[in-house]
């Protein structure tokens, strides 16, 4: 098989645990009456954030030109992938509390 059509391949019951998770993590964090017992979810989270991460890795281990630096590169990678989606909505948050301030004097 060739590795770079292996990459996109994803595994489906990794992914709808992931699902569940997320809607258990997302219930917990807005107070709908999940139980507080969805700590196992974060859990759930690390070790599949983890075990994908040794993985990429390991895979990429012959190639990899600075050992010493490639997981600080990775993780920073990751960060900013992952850093529209925190810093949007908070933009817009804080936008939207400016206004209301203005409005309301609250």
């Amino acid at each position: 098989m060739n590795r770079y059509k292996r990459k996109n391949i994803r595994n489906g019951h990794i992914e709808l645990w992931r699902f569940i998770a997320s809607i258990g993590i997302a219930g917990y964090h807005g107070r709908h009456g999940f139980s507080s017992s969805v700590w196992i979810f974060v859990e759930f989270f690390f070790m599949i954030t983890g075990y994908y991460a040794f993985k990429v890795i390991y895979e990429k281990r012959e190639s990899i030109k600075n050992p010493e630096h490639f997981p600080v590169i990775y993780t920073l990678k990751k960060l900013l992938k992952f850093l529209p989606f925190v810093a949007i909505p908070m933009i817009v948050l804080f936008v939207r509390n400016v206004i209301e301030y203005k409005i309301t004097g609250k």
